[in-house]
């Protein structure tokens, strides 16, 4: 008897741990680095600087808020050190996450750092706060830094994805009688976006007294994706509706005679263009979190996902409420 030659093994085990060990404290490094640099930055321009600070600027370039030295320092850098250790946090303890959050810390991290530097290059040697312009450009460059810190950290700490989803059928063990009523309810949530939202909405108040429209956009996101933490899904004889936040708007239904199929999946944002309602090549998804989703294959249209937690729950009565209709 011929014994086959064993497979080569997956990028895994303690090589793929110590690798795993050091893009971790790359992207923990990155993200202490720029509110680190810039409090040195201060102190050492601490001298050459006005005190009071410039900390807003109208549409015609004039300051229009000046802050103290420590207190500015405080805020700014302040926001940007605790975004920074609770990236560095997420990325040491829970990687599913980081590969979600690292990128947006990453982000708001050295988009402040960067426009605490800013200010204070623009205020060296200057006589008084309301003699200083801060360039326009320099939001640009803290901008595109920032971004290119982001992508950096995605390619440090992907999101981790054990298997390509492969979409099973399902199938319904239930029989409904023809006048049986049926209703199954479920959702799913995430406190990644919880978390997210709130820093968002935190760096965007920082923001509005240095950047008043930035500011303005943080916060607005932030708490939009606090809203869009929670999906709630119905199934019914009518179909099935996916509803976001705790008043169910916005949302879709889907009637049931245009679903054709409904399968199980183990979803993974990227694949399906990410989190939130997303549209993609793949078709359409409620992506509130990564895991098990049900899959609506719809005449005429792309496949819908919706993330639900009890999936297979959620797939069975579907089905036997289809295999109902169509006798």
């Amino acid at each position: 008897m011929t014994t086959p030659a064993p497979s080569a093994p997956a990028a895994s085990g303690p090589a793929a741990s110590s690798r795993s060990v050091r893009q971790g404290l790359v992207a923990s490094l990155l993200l202490i680095v720029a509110p680190a640099g810039a409090l040195v930055l201060a102190l050492v321009w601490r001298d050459r600087l006005p005190d009071p600070l410039p900390r807003h600027w109208n549409t015609s370039g004039d300051v229009d808020g000046t802050s103290g030295f420590v207190v500015f320092t405080a805020l700014v850098l302040g926001a940007a050190a605790v975004l920074a250790v609770l990236g560095v946090v997420l990325a040491r303890r829970a990687r599913d996450v980081a590969g979600f959050s690292a990128p947006l810390t990453g982000w708001l991290t050295w988009f402040l750092s960067i426009l605490y530097v800013g200010t204070l290059v623009a205020s060296l040697d200057a006589a008084r706060a309301e003699d200083v312009a801060l360039p326009w450009v320099w939001i640009l460059v803290a901008l595109g830094v920032s971004m290119v810190v982001g992508l950096v950290l995605t390619k440090l700490l992907p999101p981790t994805v054990q298997r390509p989803p492969e979409a099973v059928a399902a199938s319904s063990g239930l029989r409904l009688g023809d006048d049986e009523k049926v209703v199954w309810v479920g959702g799913a949530r995430s406190f990644s976006f919880v978390w997210m939202g709130g820093l968002l909405a935190l760096a965007g108040a920082v923001l509005l007294v240095v950047v008043g429209w930035v500011g303005l956009v943080l916060v607005a996101v932030g708490l939009l994706m606090g809203w869009m933490h929670s999906i709630t899904v119905r199934i019914d004889d009518a179909g099935v509706r996916a509803v976001w936040g705790p008043f169910g708007w916005p949302g879709t239904r889907t009637a049931l005679s245009d679903v054709e199929l409904v399968s199980i999946e183990d979803a993974q944002p990227l694949q399906w263009g990410g989190w939130g309602y997303r549209m993609s090549t793949r078709g359409t998804a409620h992506m509130v979190r990564a895991g098990e989703a049900i899959v609506l294959e719809r005449r005429g249209k792309k496949p819908l996902l919706i993330t639900v937690d009890g999936a297979d729950q959620a797939a069975e009565v579907l089905t036997a409420l289809l295999e109902r209709a169509a006798r």
